[in-house]
C-alpha cells in the first residue's frame, strides 16, 4: 500500500494531465531483492 497520501494525490494530478502518465511501482525488500 501506500503509506504517504501525498503519492496517491500527486499519481492523480499526474495523470489528470494529457501527455503524462504516471505508474505504480514497488520495490522488494532488500533481501528478497537478491532471491527475485
Amino acid at each position: 500500500g501506500m503509506s504517504n497520501m501525498a503519492l496517491p494525490i500527486l499519481y492523480e494530478l499526474l495523470n489528470s494531465q494529457p501527455d503524462v502518465l504516471a505508474e505504480r511501482v514497488y520495490a522488494p525488500w532488500p533481501d528478497m531483492e537478491a532471491i527475485i
